[in-house]
């Protein structure tokens, strides 16, 4: 077991360094990490990446959204900047002998989605009913040369409903003292 922790260690640092390299800053998705204020209701789209194999996930971007058709015109951006990141591999992510790697897989995914109006209006039209909505692909990814891993890239959207004090849960009462 011990082996194990050391190794999924080792894929989080190079996660982390490959992340850095490509110009984004890998943040744990943790808790809360919205700054809208409570009492605006609206919906949130963001960007997460998933490493099983590293038994990792980071938090690449996020936004709030006034309205569905924000929300899913905000996606198809990010789903164009994150297959141009993949699709370029630097120099120091190809192997040293052979022909370069062709081209990801998993942007040619995130693009296709992305020019698919109306598969989005679709989307746009459950999220507004109420329902959350996503994009995702999986791929073989290496970092810095190690070894390849399986990444799951996710884009998506919910609606965050205002909740009202009728419909907050009852507070649980003091435990009383003995």
């Amino acid at each position: 077991m011990s082996e194990l922790l050391k190794r999924t260690a080792v894929l989080r640092r190079e996660i982390d360094a490959h992340l850095r390299s490509l110009g984004r800053r890998g943040r744990p998705v943790t808790g809360c990490c919205l700054a809208r204020p409570a009492c605006c209701p609206g919906y949130w789209a963001e960007v997460v990446v998933r490493s099983p194999d590293a038994h990792a996930e980071w938090y690449v971007d996020g936004t709030w959204s006034a309205t569905p058709d924000e929300a899913l015109a905000w996606l198809p951006h990010r789903a164009e900047r994150l297959a141009s990141v993949l699709e370029a591999v630097p120099a120091a992510h190809r192997p040293d002998t052979g022909p370069a790697e062709p081209a990801s897989p998993v942007a040619a995914v995130l693009r296709d989605w992305a020019a698919d109006a109306a598969f989005r209006r679709v989307q746009r039209d459950a999220l507004a009913a109420g329902a959350p909505v996503s994009a995702n692909a999986i791929g073989p990814d290496r970092f810095h040369g190690g070894a390849s891993v399986e990444v799951l890239y996710s884009l998506s959207a919910r609606p965050v409903p205002l909740r009202s004090r009728a419909q907050a849960p009852p507070a649980v009462p003091a435990p009383r003292g003995g």
